[in-house]
């Protein structure tokens, strides 16, 4: 049996301070066993509430395979920069090269959701090979590079998540643990959403799924996505419902998607207020968090004609989004950010670079618009000429549809809508879903 505190305190009580324990079974051959986390005043007292009193050895502190658990037990947990340390910790851990390549590829992923985007893709750039769960077990790094796309407003290929959801559901063995499969819902949900399908999102959302455990925080920060899914389907009320009581598992970003809604119905006062609560815990949220947080602050400020401040706060957002690439929280407020950068020369200046990329991107991040630059007039395959019907179906596949969901909007039978998708693929020169859109989308078919 091995232990390691995760670094966050709970409370101090009269023995002392109460902190989270990861309890960890190391069996006879070395290899990880059983993971728990218990909160205790010390180490002995985790222990005893495991049932086990074995000390533990140095050695396997400083492992990978025990560096992995900690982290993904810091991470189901919400303490994602405690879970890099670790994961960190255990691509340096003597252990195999197996259990070091999980720590680098939970650590990309993890730093994708931090923000921390650079550092994500050095990381995911050695951790994974070709794309596919069948890669020895690197869906997190695929998430992982998913999820950059998505915070860069880049073409995300949504087909390839589907993929390799569907390579899990035959293989169970491969599925991932919980805080792998909860950035993957949550990229699924935010996919929908640019998709212009936000109340597919919320369906996502709110389906009771037991195929892994769910923390209070996992618990949370689904709620609290879930309620951004109703705000971008224009259902402010119910998103602010979804949010009573606030999940305190994941304050900020309820705070936050609380502070949206309230903007949306024009409750200024009570959008400050949501912001106001969770001020001190922005630094340890994702930049992205934080970035639009510090946008809807500076919306505030200039209902309240405080444009000095709003001004600021605008400048501060996109000198860190700038940084990371992080255009999609900007994108998501430029409907009145754009009027406040005209109104100040100095913002467009200073940030002239990043909101010329902001502009190319609005239409592409989606999958709807016109395609981003002239097709090459000599492709063969612009001779090709689909069908209405198999227009249709390539139109839906971009917008992440099953073949079950094309079927049932179509009105046809699923065998209908394979058929059709063999002749796009076959007109299209492609063998796979995720070619099938993206060569449409060059082609400006979808």
């Amino acid at each position: 049996m091995s232990i390691s505190s995760i670094p966050v305190e709970l409370e101090r009580t009269e023995l002392g301070a109460r902190r989270h324990w990861a309890v960890l079974e190391i069996r006879a051959d070395g290899s990880p066993g059983r993971a728990e986390v218990v909160s205790s005043t010390g180490p002995e007292d985790a222990l005893r509430a495991t049932g086990a009193m074995t000390a533990p050895g140095p050695a396997l502190f400083r492992s990978a395979a025990f560096a992995s658990r900690v982290g993904l037990l810091q991470a189901a947990m919400g303490y994602l920069p405690e879970a890099a340390r670790s994961f960190l910790q255990g691509t340096h851990g003597p252990s195999g090269v197996r259990e070091r390549r999980s720590c680098l590829e939970h650590l990309a992923l993890v730093e994708a959701v931090q923000g921390d985007l650079r550092r994500a893709e050095v990381h995911a750039r050695p951790a994974g090979g070709p794309r596919g769960v069948d890669n020895d077990g690197a869906y997190p790094v695929h998430v992982a590079r998913d999820w950059i796309q998505l915070e860069r407003a880049e073409v995300v290929r949504g087909a390839d998540l589907l993929e390799q959801e569907s390579l899990l559901a035959q293989e169970p063995e491969l599925a991932p643990e919980p805080w792998t499969a909860t950035v993957a819902l949550l990229l699924r949900a935010r996919l929908l959403v640019d998709a212009r399908r936000p109340d597919a999102a919320v369906r996502l959302l709110a389906t009771n799924d037991e195929t892994f455990a769910r923390s209070s925080w996992t618990t949370s920060v689904l709620t609290a996505a879930r309620a951004d899914a109703l705000l971008a389907a224009g259902e402010a009320g119910r998103a602010l419902s979804a949010l009573v009581p606030l999940p305190a598992g994941a304050a900020v970003e309820a705070s936050v998607a609380t502070a949206a809604a309230r903007l949306t119905i024009g409750d200024v006062r009570g959008a400050d207020a949501a912001l106001r609560e969770v001020t001190d815990a922005l630094d340890r949220a994702p930049l992205a968090l934080e970035i639009r947080a510090w946008l809807l602050e500076a919306r505030i400020a200039e209902d309240r004609g405080r444009t000095g401040r709003g001004r600021t706060l605008v400048d501060r957002a996109l000198e860190a989004a700038e940084w990371e690439g992080l255009r999609a929280p900007v994108r998501r407020e430029w409907h009145w950010v754009r009027p406040l950068v005209d109104r100040h020369p100095g913002l467009r200046r200073t940030h002239r670079d990043f909101l010329a990329s902001l502009r190319d991107v609005r239409s592409a991040s989606t999958g709807h618009g016109p395609p981003t630059g002239p097709p090459d007039q000599s492709d063969p395959v612009l001779g090709a000429h689909l069908t209405k019907r198999e227009a249709q179906v390539l139109d839906l596949l971009a917008q992440m549809y099953s073949t079950e969901e094309i079927a049932a909007t179509l009105y046809v039978s699923p065998n209908t809508v394979k058929t059709h998708l063999k002749g796009i693929f076959g007109k299209l020169c492609v063998n796979r879903r995720v070619d099938a859109v993206r060569r449409g989308r060059q082609l400006g078919l979808c």
